[in-house]
């Protein structure tokens, strides 16, 4: 009787620790990235935003080569290209096509993520500026 006691004591206690949450131990923060706050609570902070956003627009989906050149050269018909060329549905003007689709898709989206970034950078400075 005493055994099964302790059994249910100990099926209880473990019952009772599983169900129990600590929320604290979920908001680890990885050694590589750091919030908000400390990006933007120095100057070196908002320099190193500044040239992620740089470095992210000379990326060749942006101003590295399509938005500049690539793309927009194929759309002028500066090049002649074949059947099984990336981009011969562009130079055909087939816009519709699933791979135009999706390039669109991620040159703009690589542009809002530069303009959300830069608008967190700009909030950030002005709200540094306005408390000290």
């Amino acid at each position: 009787m005493i055994t099964r006691y302790i059994q249910w004591m100990v099926v209880a206690a473990g019952l009772m620790l599983v169900s129990t949450s600590c929320n604290d131990w979920l908001d680890v923060t990885p050694e590589s990235s750091f919030s908000r706050e400390e990006m933007f609570s120095t100057e070196d902070g908002f320099v190193d935003a500044l040239y992620a956003n740089y470095r992210g627009m000379s990326e060749v989906t942006m101003y590295g080569r399509e938005t500049l050149w690539g793309f927009n050269d194929v759309r002028a018909q500066c090049f002649d290209l074949q059947d099984n060329m990336y981009f011969y549905p562009v130079a055909q003007y087939d816009f519709e096509s699933s791979r135009n689709k999706a390039f669109v898709a991620t040159v703009w989206g690589q542009f809002y993520n530069r303009i959300a970034s830069l608008n967190s950078l700009l909030e950030n400075w002005k709200r540094r500026m306005l408390t000290s």
